[in-house]
């Protein structure tokens, strides 16, 4: 009796076993992480001088030209903001800083030449004189590779149709002899 209560106990131990499902689980793990990448770069352009040298230039103001022109190109990978603001309220005498010069005689724009299609840009004229305090918007972009965001701004002194609005001339600004400037900063932000 005891063989046969052992082989029947086997038996049903043996079903019991063989009835339970063999589970085999495995995790894999997904993340994504998501870094903004921003990059602004200055190409050309980096340092503006203009020079004061005929009495034409004082009358008539020196107009934009290609030796005239800041190129910098923006990857980003968010949507972005690119301000322009002045370090100072006036352009500043380096050899007498009590010598100032109004802002509102440089004038300046922003021209595309990527293939992105900002969705607002500073493409009309206007004086630097709107860069001061906080700054101005001059370009406003959905996000992309160097290639698709570049742009020009286009920089004029004296000239009223380019930004220095009407009677800002050198000859009116009487200005001392002098080198004037000040720094321009350029911030990219995420929208």
């Amino acid at each position: 009796m005891r063989k046969l209560f052992l082989s029947v106990l086997a038996l049903g131990f043996a079903a019991a076993v063989s009835a339970q499902s063999i589970v085999d689980n495995a995790i894999i793990p997904v993340s994504v992480n998501v870094n903004t990448i921003m990059r602004m770069n200055v190409t050309s352009g980096g340092n503006i001088e203009f020079a004061f040298n005929t009495i034409n230039d004082y009358t008539n103001g020196i107009v934009n030209s290609s030796r005239y022109d800041t190129k910098f190109t923006v990857a980003s990978s968010v949507k972005f903001d690119v301000t322009m603001v002045t370090e100072d309220a006036n352009l500043v005498g380096s050899d007498n800083s009590s010598n100032t010069i109004n802002l509102d005689l440089v004038g300046f724009k922003i021209t595309n030449s990527g293939t992105a299609t900002p969705s607002t840009f500073q493409e009309n004229w206007t004086n630097l004189g709107a860069a001061t305090g906080t700054g101005i918007s001059i370009v406003q972009a959905e996000g992309g590779d160097a290639s698709a965001n570049v742009y020009t701004i286009n920089w004029a002194c004296g000239v009223p149709s380019q930004g220095a609005g009407t009677g800002n001339t050198m000859l009116a600004a009487n200005a001392k002899p002098d080198r004037y400037s000040t720094n321009i900063f350029l911030t990219l932000t995420a929208q």
